[in-house]
C-alpha cells in the first residue's frame, strides 16, 4: 500500500476527496482507498494521473489521466468494485 507522501512523489495526483477512509483502508461498505484506485488505473495502462475525485451521488471515482496513446481521458470507476464504467476523451 502507498502512503500519501509516496503518492505525491511518484504521481502528480490531486486528491479532491480528503476523507481518511478514501486514502488508506477500505472498511466494509466503504469506497476503495485512493491507493487502490491509483494501482488499478496504472495497471490498466493509464498514466499521468492528474485528478481523482469521489462522487458520492454517483458512487464512483472520476479520474483524469492519459491513455496509452497519450490522450487526456476521464475515467469513471465504480467506487466499491474498481470496475471501469466509462472512459471518455477529455
Amino acid at each position: 500500500m502507498y502512503s500519501l507522501p509516496q503518492l505525491r512523489k511518484s504521481l502528480p495526483v490531486i486528491i479532491m476527496a480528503c476523507l481518511p477512509s478514501l486514502i488508506f483502508a477500505k472498511e466494509p461498505g466503504q469506497p476503495l482507498p485512493i491507493s487502490e484506485v491509483v494501482k488499478k488505473v496504472t495497471m490498466l495502462g493509464f498514466t499521468d494521473i492528474r485528478k481523482i475525485e469521489f462522487s458520492r451521488s454517483d458512487d464512483e471515482y472520476e479520474i483524469k489521466a492519459r491513455n496509452a496513446k497519450g490522450q487526456k481521458v476521464e475515467i469513471e470507476m465504480n467506487a466499491h468494485t474498481g470496475e471501469i464504467k466509462e472512459v471518455e476523451r477529455d
